[in-house]
């Protein structure tokens, strides 16, 4: 999976919706960077039983930016 396969899915998905898998929250990260989505992303655990665990990421809205991308993406793929 990567970033655009997960925007397609979130803009497909009601909201708010949970990220809980480390590949997506990574891949949530960037999208929010790209300003593609608004995303909560809670800090990693840093105690000593629970060292690196992360929480559920909440996704919030997939943006305008983020809904043009799925849009353009979908266009070009039904042009070929």
């Amino acid at each position: 999976m990567n970033e655009f396969d997960l925007l397609h899915r979130l803009a497909q998905t009601k909201m708010p919706t949970s990220l809980v898998l480390s590949h997506e929250i990574d891949l949530a990260r960037n999208l929010k960077v790209l300003g593609c989505i608004r995303v909560a992303i809670p800090a990693p655990k840093k105690g000593r039983d629970n060292y690196g665990e992360q929480d559920p990421a909440v996704v919030l809205e997939v943006t305008r930016r983020g809904k043009q991308a799925v849009e353009t993406k979908s266009a070009d793929s039904a042009a070929i």
